[in-house]
């Protein structure tokens, strides 16, 4: 019984149909908006971290450079800055990404001016650290070839001293330099303590400055064989004298022995034995001359005045003298005698004409 009487709400269902369709699209929409959104971030998040590797490339070939062409020289310090720039940026890269891990668009710029400037710095560093060590390298080397100089001229004045002391001892065995030897020793010394000192000064900066006084030091050894000289002079000298003053002495008591002769002897002839001693003295004369001429220039004067010699050639003219007097004398009595014994015989003769005549 009755009539159907049922009116389907196609409106409503048809609306709820269509809301699975939007629902769907809404839904699909936010999906590929988060979609989009975690790629965006992604493809963000990546461009930021080629940024750093960029970076990081750049540092390390930045290293790698320096180490090439500044060995010397010490960036680590710089390099730390940079790398702890490029590792806070990584962190800081990671951290933007976990902050829009659910919502949101990522946001990070990398601070590339102040990273590219670190890393310029390195090289910067290296350059200026190689710079100041390859000048202080050459600070030192230049000291050291400036000491050696020093060393060597001073060791040239210590050889030209023992060449010296060698020379002199032989050419001069019996001068006695002590004094000049010394002195230039000291010289040499206080010039080798002078220039290790002035080495020490500038361990740490500056510039060797030193300059050995060669000429003093050199006048100070040449002083040794000009005083070894002056004595040897003195003494050829003064050895000359002694021969010239015994000689003296000796013709003085040769003129001594004819003024005797002459006085105690007054009938003798000696000119002969005087002639003989004073051609002794004459000889003695040249030869002291010859032998001091023969050291003018080296050697030490060697002469001996024959004393003995010339003594006996000068008593010689009183033995003559003496000899030549007492027969002079004995023939003066011979003659007497035979004159007072003629004188005898003549008195006898002359009283026996006497007798006769008588």
């Amino acid at each position: 019984e009755g009539n159907y009487s049922y009116a389907v709400d196609k409106a409503t269902i048809e609306a709820l149909i269509t809301a699975v369709t939007n629902e769907a699209a809404k839904q699909q929409a936010a999906v590929d908006a988060e979609k989009a959104r975690v790629a965006a971030n992604e493809a963000a998040h990546n461009a930021v971290l080629d940024e750093i590797a960029a970076l990081q490339a750049s540092l390390d070939a930045t290293k790698a450079a320096a180490a090439e062409s500044y060995p010397d020289a010490d960036v680590d310090k710089q390099v730390a800055a940079a790398q702890a720039a490029i590792d806070k940026a990584k962190a800081e890269a990671a951290a933007a990404k976990a902050a829009v891990k659910d919502e949101g668009n990522y946001s990070y710029a990398v601070d590339k001016a102040t990273i590219e400037a670190l890393i310029t710095a390195v090289s910067n560093e290296a350059a200026r650290d190689q710079a100041a060590k390859d000048a202080e390298a050459k600070r030192v080397a230049d000291n050291e070839a400036a000491y050696k100089a020093s060393i060597d001229e001073i060791a040239a004045l210590q050889a030209a001293l023992d060449a010296m002391k060698t020379k002199v001892a032989a050419t001069y065995p019996d001068a006695n330099v002590t004094a000049e030897t010394v002195a230039a020793q000291s010289a040499i010394d206080k010039a080798e303590a002078g220039a290790n000192a002035a080495k020490s000064a500038v361990i740490l900066e500056g510039n060797y400055s030193y300059t050995v006084d060669t000429e003093g030091i050199t006048a100070l050894i040449n002083a040794i064989e000009t005083a070894a000289e002056a004595q040897r002079t003195a003494a050829n000298e003064a050895a000359y004298q002694a021969s010239l003053a015994e000689i003296q002495r000796l013709t003085d008591k040769l003129n001594e022995m004819k003024q005797t002769a002459a006085a105690s002897y007054p009938d003798a002839t000696v000119d002969t034995q005087v002639a003989a001693a004073q051609a002794a003295l004459d000889k003695a004369k040249a030869e002291a001359d010859a032998a001091r001429a023969a050291v003018a220039d080296e050697g030490n004067y060697s002469y001996a005045v024959d004393t003995a010699a010339i003594e006996a050639l000068i008593k010689a003219v009183g033995d003559e003298a003496a000899k030549q007097q007492a027969a002079a004398d004995a023939e003066k009595a011979r003659v007497a005698a035979n004159e007072a014994a003629h004188k005898a015989v003549l008195d006898e003769i002359a009283a026996l004409q006497a007798s006769l005549d008588a």
